[in-house]
């Protein structure tokens, strides 16, 4: 498989770390939300047998994506996080970065639950700040 270049956002490489220690064997269908996690499903495909399916809510993201994804096994789909057509309880595992602050949370985490098997998991990575910023 073709290598790529990726710089990952801050927390990415622990989000993979703990995906690693809890993927069950019979885990096999992960969705990945927002286009912040391209590199990471695809390092997550080299390592395990997964069924991959990533969306993202900004055309131009979906764009590229599919430009530098093309021929993977990861399935690519234009869609909004508050209003996730797939079919209930069809993931093991649901992993977000950076896509919560674009939604309705309400909405967005009815829209997890739906997706998600029951016995499925759900990681979130956002960018938060640490500590305030100095007044302008």
């Amino acid at each position: 498989m073709k290598k790529y270049a990726a710089i990952m956002l801050p927390g990415t490489n622990d989000l993979i770390k703990y995906f690693v220690e809890l993927v069950k064997p019979e885990a096999k269908k992960v969705l990945f939300i927002g286009a912040a996690l391209a590199e990471t499903a695809i390092e997550l495909v080299e390592k395990f047998a997964i069924e991959p399916t990533l969306i993202t809510n900004n055309e131009e993201e979906l764009a590229m994506m599919r430009l530098s994804l093309g021929g993977s096994a990861i399935r690519i789909i234009y869609m909004e996080y508050q209003s996730i057509d797939l079919p209930e309880n069809e993931f093991d595992f649901v992993i977000a970065q950076v896509s919560l602050n674009h939604t309705k949370r309400r909405q967005y985490y009815k829209e997890i639950a739906k997706v998600l098997k029951p016995e499925g998991e759900f990681f979130l990575g956002e960018i938060v700040q640490k500590k305030s910023l100095d007044p302008i």
